[in-house]
């Protein structure tokens, strides 16, 4: 980007540095023959899974819905948890990341350890540890006697 006047009498550069390309693995995964997230074929369930679970997530997606959700969550009166929750996080298969097959509770470590690495002297590896214990509410939703009924709850009330 360049800011200057038309006259050339002063002329400053903004260099802009993509952060997707310092902080995504792809090339680095690409260079050394790993397959992460490269299903062979679209026989393979974990493909379908995933097939399934980006289309909705890329079909739904739109500002009415997003100001649904931030309505409906943003109260923050639906779930409350202690950091002891994230030992439910052991059990968990996230749709959306079946090819991770350790458990949910390593990566929360993993990734809090590697903020922290970068940002020692910051809480923001607290964000990173408890990342993914929101995903802890939706479990049992569908689970037993209600849960139907707990899903068109909150469907109504923009939720899901």
């Amino acid at each position: 980007m360049v800011v200057g006047s038309t006259d050339s009498s002063w002329e400053k550069k903004v260099l802009l540095i993509d952060p997707s390309l310092v902080f995504r693995p792809e090339e680095v995964v690409k260079k050394s023959g790993w397959g992460f997230r490269h299903f062979q074929s679209s026989d393979d369930p974990k493909f379908e899974m995933v097939k399934e679970t980006y289309m909705k997530m890329h079909t739904e997606q739109c500002v009415d819905y997003v100001k649904r959700k931030h309505n409906y969550w943003g109260k923050f009166d639906k779930f409350e948890a202690t950091v002891l929750g994230l030992e439910k996080l052991n059990n968990l298969i996230d749709k959306s990341d079946p090819d991770v097959d350790i458990p949910n509770i390593v990566h929360a470590f993993q990734t809090a350890e590697r903020i922290r690495q970068a940002h020692p002297k910051n809480w923001f590896h607290l964000t990173g540890l408890i990342h993914d214990l929101g995903k802890v509410r939706g479990r049992g939703r569908g689970e037993g006697k209600g849960g139907e009924e707990k899903r068109q709850k909150e469907r109504e009330e923009g939720g899901e």
